[in-house]
């Protein structure tokens, strides 16, 4: 069976690993940084390339906006003092600027649909209690359910997110667009399944 796999902006960011220039390792006690997911982001996507499957990306993106939050999300994982890294953030939003670069030359393309009201009343009448804030998924993440539904392809439609408006809402997204969602720690899994 045919399918086509799309990654939404945090989970292509988390594909990322960022280095860590020399005169801060010792403060992070690691020459890199990365997501709790990326081997496995990594992994699926060499899987992919090797099977001749171009991943597909949302457009227009987010990226530099969800680059920054990525960056701020690794430092403060290392539970590190700002005062004590100055500097170092721009070096990661540039080094996260090239990885963007490079996405644009790995990943097909899907475009957005602004044609969501209608995906906006279906899930405001199915509402799920989530553990994050705002249960009904933002107008960015509709855009993207909506453009991946009208994106005329051949197989199933996967999109891989670490984003619970996605994955905590994944059987109704099934059901009405006909779209599965992958959690990204469980993007491996597609591997072994075939």
């Amino acid at each position: 069976m045919n399918c086509n796999y799309a990654f939404d902006d945090c989970s292509i960011l988390n594909m990322c690993s960022v280095e860590i220039p020399a005169p801060f390792r010792d403060i992070f006690k690691a020459d890199r940084l990365y997501s709790p997911n990326f081997i496995k982001l990594n992994d699926f996507s060499n899987y992919l390339k090797s099977n001749k499957n171009i991943p597909y990306r949302f457009i227009p993106s987010n990226f530099e906006k969800n680059s920054i939050r990525v960056a701020k999300e690794l430092l403060a994982k290392k539970s590190i003092n700002p005062l004590m890294v100055r500097g170092l953030n721009s070096k990661i939003i540039d080094y996260l600027n090239e990885f963007s670069e490079k996405v644009k030359q790995d990943f097909q393309t899907i475009q957005k649909s602004d044609n969501i009201t209608n995906l906006k009343h279906l899930f405001t009448k199915s509402e799920q209690k989530l553990t994050r804030e705002g249960n009904i998924p933002e107008d960015d993440d509709l855009k993207i359910m909506k453009g991946y539904e009208e994106f005329c392809c051949l197989g199933k439609k996967l999109l891989i997110s670490m984003d619970e408006h996605f994955w905590g809402y994944k059987d109704l997204i099934f059901k009405e667009l006909g779209i599965i969602i992958i959690p990204e720690w469980d993007c491996d899994k597609c591997i072994f399944s075939k």
